[in-house]
């Protein structure tokens, strides 16, 4: 499996930065969640038509979202310490394995089991929507930040 490659994240990541800088880095971190939600929903559309369907319960249970970023968080194997907030998409089916312990179906499904084999379709949504994923968290961005410090510099004068 390749890396994925994503442009333009250091330009946007100064500016939240810069945006943190000026009015808070709580009002800051929140400001990007619902930005961040909105632009997993093309990975989330991706996921579900991707998903194999056998019952039909894995694509109903296929959910989006958005959170700051905990000290737990931080320590996972895809974020960093410098991480504010993230986007996600979860796919929410489990069962029980032989031993009793909860497994995600979606990690069977999508890397294999020694009964089955590996039939990614998270993976490739993920590589398959990245840029426009982030297009689009740019756009709300902007368009978010403008308003928000707007509403910030009033605030101020006032």
């Amino acid at each position: 499996m390749g890396k994925i490659e994503v442009k333009g994240f250091k330009e946007f990541e100064s500016s939240l930065l810069l945006l943190a800088e000026e009015f808070g880095t709580t009002k800051a971190r929140r400001s990007l969640l619902p930005a961040l939600k909105s632009s997993m929903e093309p990975v989330k559309a991706a996921v579900k038509s991707r998903a194999p369907v056998d019952t039909g319960k894995l694509q109903l249970k296929i959910r989006n979202g958005a959170k700051v970023a905990t000290r737990k968080d931080k320590a996972k194997k895809y974020l960093n310490r410098d991480t504010i907030a993230y986007g996600f998409v979860d796919v929410g089916v489990g069962y029980r394995d032989e031993k009793g312990e909860y497994r995600p179906a979606a990690e069977a499904i999508e890397f294999g089991t020694a009964e089955q084999p590996a039939r990614p379709f998270i993976r490739n949504s993920f590589q398959s929507m990245a840029s426009s994923a982030l297009d689009r968290l740019g756009s709300l961005m902007s368009a978010h930040m403008d308003l928000w410090a707007a509403k910030q510099r009033a605030k101020v004068r006032k």
